[in-house]
Formats: C-alpha cells, sequence, structure tokens
C-alpha cells in the first residue's frame, strides 16, 4: 500500500482551537465506519491513508480529517482541519485546527471547485476494489501522483467533463478510491452498493 501522509504542498497551517457544524457528528461516525472497514486507517503508528471532507452548506466552509489522522482507530473532533484557503496553480493551502491538513487535500478541493453541488467526499483505500475498477470506472492518468497540483488539476477536468460519475480510481495512487456526492446519506449509499455496506 502506498503511503500518503507526506504533504507534498507548500502548508500554512494555524494550531487553534475551531467550530464544527452540527453535523460534524455524523460525520465522525461515518469515518468510523470507514475506519471499521479498513478502507481508512494505518500502516503504521507514522503513517495514515485515506480520509474525509465534507462543506458545511450554511457557511460554505471546508472541514478535511487532517494529516496522519488515520493513524488512530477512531476519529474525534481534533482530527479535522478547516480550509482557510488554497491556490493549486503555486501548490498552497493554508488551514487551521488542532492539526495540518491532510496530504490529499488540493485533491478534494479540486471536487469541490469542479461541483459546486457536492459537500462531501471520501478518499478510500483498497487493492481489491481498485483492481477491480481500474479503467472501468473513472480513472486518472496513471502517471500523476498523489497530493500533487497535478493531481488536482487532473481530477478538477475528468470531474468536470463526467458530472455525474461520483467514483474516480486514482490511477497514479495504488489503492486509491475517491467518491463524492451532495450528502453523506448518498455518498455512504454509494460506497456501500459498491463495496461494503457502511
Amino acid at each position: 500500500m502506498e503511503r500518503e501522509s507526506y504533504i507534498k504542498f507548500n502548508c500554512r497551517h494555524h494550531v487553534k482551537e475551531i467550530s464544527f457544524p452540527a453535523e460534524i457528528d455524523t460525520w465522525l461516525g461515518f469515518g468510523n465506519a470507514l475506519k471499521a472497514h479498513k478502507l481508512i486507517g494505518k500502516i503504521d503508528d507514522q503513517t495514515g491513508y485515506g480520509n474525509i471532507s465534507f462543506r458545511d452548506r450554511n457557511s460554505g466552509d471546508i472541514y478535511i480529517s487532517a494529516s496522519k489522522s488515520g493513524t488512530d482507530d477512531t476519529y474525534v473532533k481534533s482530527h479535522f482541519s478547516r480550509i482557510v484557503t488554497w491556490d493549486a496553480e503555486i501548490n498552497f493551502v493554508e488551514s487551521e485546527g488542532a492539526m495540518p491538513a491532510s496530504s490529499e487535500t488540493l485533491t478534494h478541493l479540486a471536487v469541490y471547485e469542479a461541483l459546486k453541488e457536492v459537500n462531501c467526499v471520501a478518499h478510500i483505500h483498497s487493492e481489491y476494489y481498485w483492481n477491480m475498477y481500474l479503467n472501468h470506472e473513472l480513472t486518472s492518468n496513471l502517471d500523476i501522483e498523489y497530493g500533487t497540483k497535478e493531481m488536482y488539476f487532473e481530477v478538477k477536468r475528468l470531474i468536470e467533463e463526467n458530472a455525474n460519475a461520483g467514483t474516480l480510481i486514482m490511477g497514479g495512487h495504488k489503492d486509491g478510491i475517491l467518491f463524492w456526492d451532495e450528502n453523506i446519506f448518498r455518498l455512504k449509499k454509494t460506497i456501500s452498493r459498491k463495496m461494503f455496506k457502511i
């Protein structure tokens, strides 16, 4: 399994207490269900894989599970960062919270940029399903690595051209699969239909 805790973008993080929308508890439950199925988890005590994010419908704020938060058995609020701003052209992300934003932040932001109706994204890992769906579902270029601005622009382009896909196989990120939808209930339904009931 490919390691993904290494942040490849220029990161400016502010360690501070942040507020969360009421839906955070639903998100913690969703993330922990993915962890229970090992779709998000850890390789070792220092290296995690997979992450989730959501956009607050009211404020428009985007929250994402933090770098290395997959290494713990369950998610808690302090495992989420709020995105302050970003600029993919210069490979930059600014975040705030107890921990810095995930190494896959730019990929999640590409989805939100491409589809304004999307409010939740899950990036999971599964060798079995990655091999099953590779080039059978929407698949990104095999030469583009995770966490890079090149992946940002690749994902944004593909999703803009295939708005209803809901699933993207990350060709250059072995085992990585991206899901997105308007809300968490639809997202859970898609993952349950294609993989495990969560």
